[in-house]
């Protein structure tokens, strides 16, 4: 089963909290939104009286708003276009098409229903939505999208109409998954905090289990507002730097040059939080005023040498520092005035060293990337090549016993679903075990599959006690619920 790039997110925020904690983490998904159909049991419910989980989010409609006017180019844009996701669908759908009507209304702004249209969140859907407003003819002069993915497939086809991006369309999206920044040009997009939603639903679930909490709760992470190209506004980096000159009647200090530094480079942040981009931002900017007060690049190339360390190391990407230095580019008398005996012409030639600096250190990222890709893609041939030479389960386990661990996965467990009727994922048959300690009356690491049938229920937890995972996962993912029987697989990865 594939796990598409909002779970991936997700689930990287589940691993990093479990990590930080030392503890086990076992993973619950489904394709049942209700759980009411008896043939769909939910493996992931929702709220409700019978429902003990915390519900971890920013809610669907937060930051789904029409942009205010201090965003906007100096035309302001009136006819909006919206691409919503699946037709009464309920759910997120139904709520980010409601909040988009309801902004309309609130802006003073008819609704056309000719400029809606539902692209069920995949990018073929968009693209086909797209084509339908542009077929109705309704004039419109802005897009946004429930989610990026349909928003991408709408810019496309803008593209194939002669539409340009954001000249003659300004677009928003929904989500700020990674094909937002790769795209040109660049989206504006509303960025959901899938990491830190993954990340604080585990520091959430502790809570309750460590007695800390107690009672009903909801945790709300509060989504952001990504400035980039599309929309035709100001950069990120502008709007902090007007910002930051609207509230400057005092003189700058070096926390503020940090903390709006921060700001901006937050734009090209994978997973970090506001507040750990400012921690690495203050000592970079005291850094490159210690190097102005001295005349000298030591300082600020050393300091710059440790962000990138610590940039590759949390798996960020080395392009935030750039969007940082074009804040203080944008800032350079902000930046002088803590630094009154620096020349001008020095603090401007440092920027430009900088930005040399971590463009190479970014190229040298984007190699590693590539060969490590390289590496895997090899590695996963090879093992499909053996496998389908395997004659029988133990054959197959052996090679993914081999193979995996090459490929960052330690270890591997996958089951055929056997309970009752009523409810398939009570009992499964294990059909293949990998570098586990299975909890049954004989623990064994061997590959030869245990046999007999096993109670879910009851051995999933001691599963995840007796396998010591510290910092791993077991996501527990069924591939159909309406199937006689359905397979499900267990692996832990060296990291989350």
């Amino acid at each position: 089963m594939t796990i598409d790039r909002y779970a991936h997110t997700l689930i990287q925020g589940l691993g990093a909290a479990a990590q930080q904690r030392g503890c086990d983490l076992l993973l619950g998904c489904g394709f049942s939104v209700s759980g009411k159909s008896p043939e769909q049991p939910s493996f992931w419910p929702v709220p409700g009286p019978a429902v003990d989980f915390v519900p971890v989010g920013p809610w669907n409609t937060d930051g789904l708003i029409i942009i205010p006017d201090d965003l906007s180019p100096e035309q302001t844009q009136y006819e909006i276009a919206f691409i919503a996701g699946n037709y009464g669908g309920g759910g997120d759908s139904e709520e980010r098409l409601r909040a988009y009507r309801s902004a309309q209304r609130a802006a003073g702004l008819p609704e056309d229903p000719r400029l809606i249209a539902f692209g069920e969140h995949r990018r073929e859907g968009g693209a086909a939505a797209m084509r339908r407003i542009l077929d109705s003819g309704a004039p419109f002069t802005a897009l946004m999208a429930s989610n990026d993915l349909s928003c991408l497939g709408a810019m496309q086809q803008l593209s194939a109409a002669g539409r340009r991006v954001p000249d003659d369309v300004a677009v928003i999206g929904f989500d700020d998954i990674l094909d937002a920044r790769s795209w040109s040009p660049p989206l504006t997009t509303i960025r959901h905090p899938s990491f830190q939603l993954g990340y604080q639903a585990v520091l959430t679930l502790l809570d309750y289990i460590d007695g800390r909490r107690a009672g009903s709760a909801r945790v709300i992470i509060p989504p952001k507002l990504i400035v980039r190209q599309s929309c035709g506004c100001r950069s990120a980096s502008s709007l902090a730097a007007a910002g930051s000159r609207r509230a400057t009647d005092m003189a700058p200090t070096v926390a503020a040059l940090a903390r709006d530094m921060a700001a901006a480079a937050w734009v090209e942040a994978r997973s970090s939080s506001p507040g750990e981009i400012e921690a690495q931002c203050a000592p970079f900017v005291a850094g490159l005023l210690e190097s102005l007060a001295r005349q000298s690049t030591d300082p600020i190339v050393a300091e710059t040498q440790r962000a990138l360390v610590w940039t590759e190391a949390n798996g960020e990407d080395g392009q935030l520092w750039q969007a940082g230095l074009t804040y203080l580019y944008q800032n350079l008398d902000s930046l002088l005035a803590l630094a009154p005996q620096a020349a001008p012409a020095f603090a401007a030639s440092l920027l430009d060293r900088l930005r040399l600096q971590i463009g190479d250190e970014v190229q040298r990222q984007s190699t590693r990337a590539m060969l490590a890709h390289m590496d895997m893609t090899s590695q996963l041939g090879l093992m499909t090549a053996e496998l389908l030479t395997a004659m029988n389960v133990p054959e197959s386990a052996e090679i993914l016993a081999r193979h995996l661990p090459l490929v960052g996965i330690q270890n591997a467990l996958v089951a055929l679903f056997q309970g009752p009727e009523e409810d398939r994922s009570t009992q499964a048959v294990v059909l293949i075990s990998a570098g586990l300690l299975w909890p049954f009356p004989r623990p064994t690491r061997s590959c030869v599959p245990p046999s007999g049938t096993i109670s879910l229920r009851r051995c999933a937890p001691a599963a995840c006690m007796a396998m010591r995972w510290r910092g791993g996962a077991w996501p527990r993912r069924p591939i159909s619920s309406k199937a006689a029987s359905c397979p499900w697989s267990a692996t832990s990865c060296a990291r989350p």
